[in-house]
This record gives structure tokens, sequence and C-alpha cells, in this order.
């Protein structure tokens, strides 16, 4: 986010104006709009050239401008919300190896007619069929189903920090059934200590991460971690054929035009 004052009057819809949204949404900026102007000079027509650009308007809350009785500039304020967003819970499908019986594998494979894979002269006929009776054992003895991911990626959790989530737990559980001052105090006590852990950690962890790392590398390791913008899927209407057509065909220059441009 930044907040300047450019000198360019959004009102008059100049050129200066037209470079000035060409150059933000260029650098995938956005300019919040201001209801009224926010620059007031003495016998001059009131201009908008305070300015506050954002990232993503999305994260942009309540903004307003405010009259200032030392300047000809107004106030302004935007209030950010730099805070991530909540990671949603995705939902995975993938097979499931854990209801799997090795020994009706077994008899299941042997009892498999692979003569459509050894028969054919074909390759591609043959890896076809190869697939399709592996595919049919992956669907028969590990079937597909949903997997739900509520929690992000957390490899600085260490096996120090997951045994105090595991103490905190079992005094959360306790206060339930006694609920007492001296539990509750205990409860605090792991409570607080689970935070700062996994808070130091965390940092550390992030730290170590994105150190001598380019920026694109860095805004790739943070976006797994619910920082930055997602990636939108950018689906190009341009047709292939006539942009390939435009490079190959050998542009025609007629000679009087050329002669009457070039000094």
């Amino acid at each position: 986010m930044q907040l300047s004052d450019l000198n360019t009057c959004l009102l008059k819809h100049d050129n200066r104006a037209k470079t000035l949204h060409f150059l933000t949404s260029s650098v995938n900026l956005y300019i919040i709009p201001m209801t009224n102007p926010t620059h007031y000079f003495l016998n001059c027509r009131p201009s908008l050239i305070d300015l506050a650009f954002v990232s993503n308007p999305n994260f942009v809350l309540p903004h307003k401008q405010m009259t200032s009785p030392f300047s000809y500039h107004d106030l302004i304020f935007v209030t950010y919300k730099v805070r991530p967003p909540k990671i949603r819970g995705k939902v995975f499908f993938q097979h499931n190896f854990k209801q799997m019986g090795l020994q009706s594998l077994i008899e299941y494979v042997k009892n498999i007619d692979w003569s459509s894979v050894f028969t054919t002269n074909d390759i591609n006929t043959m890896v076809e069929s190869l697939t399709i009776e592996v595919i049919k054992i992956y669907d028969i003895h590990a079937p597909i189903r949903p997997v739900r991911m509520k929690l992000a990626p957390a490899p600085w959790l260490t096996p120090d920090i997951r045994k105090t989530m595991d103490k905190r737990g079992k005094a959360k559980n306790i206060i339930k059934k006694f609920q007492t001052q001296e539990n509750l105090s205990k409860y605090k006590i792991l409570r607080n200590l689970c935070n700062r852990m996994c808070r130091d950690a965390k940092r550390h962890n992030i730290h170590d991460s994105v150190q001598n790392l380019i920026q694109a590398q860095v805004w790739k390791f943070l976006q797994p971690l619910g920082v930055g913008k997602p990636t939108e899927a950018c689906q190009s209407s341009v047709d292939l054929n006539a942009l390939s057509h435009q490079f190959i065909t050998p542009s025609i220059t007629d000679c009087h035009v050329k002669t009457s441009t070039l000094p």
C-alpha cells in the first residue's frame, strides 16, 4: 500500500491521468477511488492529486478523507487488512490403501487375463490394455475416497512442540471434567507455552527458508502459508493460428510510404 501526492489530477482525464492509470495497471496496482477532490488551492479548481495505491482491493476496509486546517491537502487514510485470510479446507480424492488386503490382491492379480496385453503387436494398444487393468486393480482394492485438508502445512512443528500440544489437550480435557482454579492455571500455562513455541518456530522456519532466495522463490514459498494473492488462471482469447500467421508472414512496405516516413 502506498499513499502519495503525484501532482496528477484524475478529474481531468488528460494524458497525465491516462498515463498514471496505465502505469498503475501495468504493475498490478489499484487506485482507491476518493469521493471528493483532495486538494483545494486559492482561486484554483479543486483537484484529486492525493492518491492511495494497493495491490489487492479486497483487503481494503473503510477509507476516508478529512479536511485539514493547516494544509491545502485533505488528510486521507486507508484501513488495510494485512492479515492473510484463513485457509479453507480443500477436498482431495486419493486411493485408500489402509484397507487393502495383500492376499486378496495377489489372488486377484493371478486371475487377471493378461492375453490382451501380450498378444497384441501394437505398443500403444499394449500400454492402453495394461493401464486399464492396473486402474481396475486400484479401483477395486484401493478405492478412491475424499480427504479434507483442514490445516496448512506446518513444517516447523517439532516433536517437542507436538508433545507440548498433547499436554495442552490433556489439560483442556481435565478442565472440562473438573473445573477448578488450579486446573485452569495449569491449562493457561501450557497454552501460552505452546503458542510461544509455535510462534517462535514458525518465525525461524520462515526466516531460514527465505534466506538467499530471489523474489519469485520467496513468494512461491509464502503462498502455501496463506500469504499473498491466490494465483488466477489466465485464459487467453488470442487465436494461436492468427498469432502464428502474424509472425511468419513477411511485412510488405510501400516504397512511397517508406520514403515519406524515413528521414
